[in-house]
């Protein structure tokens, strides 16, 4: 089996702080390799590392690291897909990056179910939808290595099962070779060959089972939490309306396809509300419907709070302040709930994407805002990261907050029984 990556005794720094060491790791032809670890142990940086644009994010790596193949050979999608996209329509990104015809490009358009998208505006696209493109791009280029980082975090669960059997098809009929960086190790448990767990500021470890990861152990006690939080979560419902969607419908101005049918919603105070559905059928948008960003075709909206704080799928369109204490209004406190306590002074760019998402959900709260509504805020937060954020919001549910999220988590899901389903 031919060695595609060799690394060994690799040190990544953020911005002169230490943030993880790499041991060793091989990794051969056909092999699958899951990199995860708790949110800012360096999973993100380590694969900027091997895509050599760790410079643009002011990381340092030092050690040894030797690819097998040449660099064009190694594919990388990162890990906020919004930053992959170079091209206005997607048709235009695959085509221009992968060098493939039109008839492959729509054969596996159509595989994952985004066919119908492919000469629409990449920026009306959700993240669910760029991930799909920007991993088929990675398909039809034949690479040999291809990173991948949290590539299953915006998708719904048969486009996650769908991506994981390509991952089989192409590594069993092509030999290649995928390094992944996941917190969903279940998702990723009977396709992988080796586990790299990685710790902030301490040595990697590998593992060649998957139950034998400190994420599993942590998984069980995830469950017992989350059930343990919902019912105190149910006892909080008020009666009060804080927002009303009569027979609401959308749709975008380049297209004649209502993305949004006749939506009726009622948010209650003090209600933690999901709403769920596939990739691409509205999610975000509605959202963006609720905060006032969008403007229904038909239908009423009632906005009954005081002040509705909206946190888009990519937290750093939110956050606007150079510092997570500046962010918090020198707000210890929620730094401490939040698990951000040590990163304060740390520049926001340099934050990992699980700290930049718990510091937009924080942030929010520390504004004393009565309406939130979240896009996707469990998305590269480890369990530990998960239940500090869970709590911060059952809290603020407590004090008369109304929360909306939208996600594809079932774990968030399963908190409460207020479910939108799209």
């Amino acid at each position: 089996m031919k060695e595609l990556l060799k690394v060994e005794g690799l040190r990544i720094y953020a911005g002169g702080r230490p943030v993880t060491l790499v041991e060793s790791l091989d990794v051969g032809e056909g092999e699958v390799v899951l990199v995860t670890g708790p949110s800012g142990s360096g999973k993100t940086s380590f694969l900027r590392c091997i895509a050599e644009v760790n410079d643009i994010f002011g990381i340092t790596c030092s050690g040894y690291m030797a690819l097998g193949i040449d660099r064009d050979e190694l594919s990388y999608i990162p890990q906020e897909p919004w930053f992959g996209m170079a091209s206005p329509y997607p048709i235009l990104e695959v085509r221009s990056f992968s060098n493939a015809d039109d008839y492959s490009v729509r054969r596996y358009a159509k595989l994952f179910n985004v066919e119908h998208i492919l000469e629409s505006n990449s920026m009306d696209l959700s993240a669910g939808e760029i991930q799909r493109i920007l991993f088929i791009e990675s398909v039809l280029s034949r690479s040999k290595l291809v990173l991948v980082d949290e590539v299953t975090a915006y998708l719904d669960e048969e486009s996650r099962k769908q991506l994981v059997n390509v991952i089989e098809e192409m590594r069993s009929e092509f030999g290649v070779a995928f390094i992944v960086v996941d917190h969903d190790v279940e998702l990723w448990s009977r396709h992988i060959d080796k586990v790299l767990y990685l710790e902030p500021t301490s040595s990697s470890r590998i593992y060649y089972n998957v139950d034998e990861t400190p994420l599993m152990a942590s998984m069980d006690r995830l469950r017992a939490e989350v059930e343990e939080l919902s019912r105190e979560l149910a006892e909080k419902v008020g009666e009060e309306p804080i927002l009303k969607l009569y027979n609401v419908w959308f749709r975008y101005p380049d297209s004649t396809d209502f993305v949004i049918k006749g939506v009726n919603i009622d948010v209650k105070r003090s209600e933690m509300m999901v709403i769920r559905g596939p990739s691409g059928k509205g999610k975000s948008t509605l959202l963006k419907i609720m905060a006032d960003i969008y403007r229904p075709k038909k239908g009423v909206v009632l906005r009954y709070a005081k002040d509705i704080q909206y946190i888009p799928e990519n937290p750093l369109l939110y956050l606007s302040e150079p510092t997570p204490r500046d962010e918090l209004m020198k707000n210890t406190d929620l730094a401490v709930k939040s698990n951000l306590i040590r990163v304060l002074d740390t520049p926001i760019m340099r934050l990992s994407s699980g700290e930049k998402r718990r510091l937009a959900v924080a942030s929010a709260l520390a504004r004393g805002s009565d309406l939130i509504l979240l896009d996707e805020p469990s998305v590269g937060l480890d369990a530990e990261n998960f239940i500090s954020i869970l709590k911060l919001l059952i809290e603020a549910v407590s004090r008369g907050v109304s929360i909306v999220t939208a996600t594809h988590s079932r774990l968030l899901s399963s908190v409460t029984r207020s479910v939108v389903q799209l």
